[in-house]
């Protein structure tokens, strides 16, 4: 089931988005071969299952995001060991939410109590 998860892109101005969902390897494969009919580059990307296992190397470089957000609370996980690995900075979550906004340009992102 979580290959058939929602993916969602949102684009406002120079800024992009993207969700995830909890797709595994055989989606991010799928996406990856497809790379040159996506438009998927995005400044942050919500990581898809909780950042628990790495990304696919074709998925992950047709993505490019500068930051990556994990809903885990763990700081071990083969997704982040990638992404300390690549220089993509991140940030966990846990059960804390966040706040994300943008002007078009620049993103803020604010963790809430």
């Amino acid at each position: 089931m979580n290959n058939k998860s929602v993916l969602l892109m949102i684009e406002y101005g120079e800024r992009r988005i993207f969700f995830a969902g909890d797709i595994q390897a055989a989606t991010q494969t799928l996406l990856a071969q497809d790379a040159a009919n996506l438009d998927l580059k995005t400044d942050i990307l919500k990581y898809p299952h909780h950042g628990y296992e790495a990304l696919q190397e074709g998925f992950l470089e047709m993505l490019s995001p500068a930051l990556a957000i994990c809903t885990c609370g763990q700081s071990k996980t083969d997704g982040l060991t990638q992404m300390r690995e690549r220089g993509i900075s991140f940030l966990l979550t846990g059960s804390q939410q966040l706040r994300l906004a943008t002007d078009g340009s620049v993103w803020t992102v604010e963790k809430l109590k």
